[in-house]
């Protein structure tokens, strides 16, 4: 059943909608400054071979065939001019922050999608692999989407088989529709970058922790989502920590937009 449309869900869909213009924007910008570099001119020459070669060829030794032959059918749709090159991973970057902030929303409520999504379009870290034909963009909304909808899976509640009420312990089974894009996101995004094994693990954590619930929907459940949360968040800021001494990933302020299109963190 579709929920009513009140005053606040119209804002938040208009603040949805300004953030994605807005993250286009930004990502427009200069897009096509900079000459192909090294990594870039891999990811085009692997592409230019025939599709049915990609998977084989000696230089697919580092990464999966998945991006390459995606780019395959974008060289042909939209050529070969540096500003089309890189718009592919644009695209994939929108759609992240899209799918981004739908999941903020419907995990913890429309505010925390609208931040979780500004966030993430103003991020210089991610708007420099949004302006690179590489497989980092389209990774990430991949990872995301499998990671949302094994969510769906696990914490959404749904109807038993059973005279069709709903129930405390309930059958991810029964909705065929989640199962299905979990494992075309999943799937394609082990086509896309090898990292996605450490997130299948991740997942792993997930089933096991749900398996060992006795399959029930309460308010443990949800908290021990929002734990291993919580955990992988203390270790990315240790990380960062880290990082931070490095001319690896540059920090945020108010001139990111003009020096994203110049200085990429290669």
């Amino acid at each position: 059943m579709r929920r009513p449309v009140t005053p606040k869900r119209s804002l938040q869909g208009l603040a949805s909608l300004f953030i994605l213009l807005l993250a286009c924007a930004i990502r427009l910008y200069r897009l096509d400054l900079q000459s192909i570099w090294w990594d870039e001119g891999h990811s085009i020459l692997m592409a230019s071979a025939p599709i049915s070669q990609i998977a084989t060829l000696p230089g697919m030794d580092v990464h999966p065939p998945g991006f390459f032959m995606v780019l395959h059918v974008w060289l042909d749709l939209a050529g070969r001019s540096k500003f089309a090159l890189r718009y592919l991973s644009v695209l994939f970057s929108l759609l992240t922050i899209a799918l981004l902030i739908r999941f903020g929303r419907r995990l913890k409520g429309g505010g925390i999608g609208i931040w979780a999504g500004l966030l993430m379009a103003l991020s210089p870290f991610y708007v420099a692999y949004a302006q690179e034909v590489r497989m980092y963009a389209m990774s990430a909304f991949f990872a995301l989407g499998s990671v949302y909808f094994l969510w769906r899976l696990l914490f959404i509640p749904k109807r038993s088989q059973v005279n069709d009420r709903p129930s405390g312990v309930f059958n991810p089974y029964l909705d065929k529709g989640d199962w299905a894009a979990y494992i075309l996101f999943t799937t394609a995004s082990l086509y896309t970058h090898y990292f996605t094994l450490f997130l299948l693990c991740f997942e792993n954590l997930l089933w096991l922790a749900w398996f060992a619930g006795g399959r029930r929907i309460n308010q443990s459940g949800r908290k021990s989502f929002d734990l291993l949360k919580w955990v992988r968040w203390v270790k990315w800021v240790r990380w960062a920590r880290w990082v931070k001494w490095t001319r690896w990933l540059k920090p945020l302020n108010p001139r990111f937009l003009r020096k994203s299109a110049t200085t990429r963190p290669h």
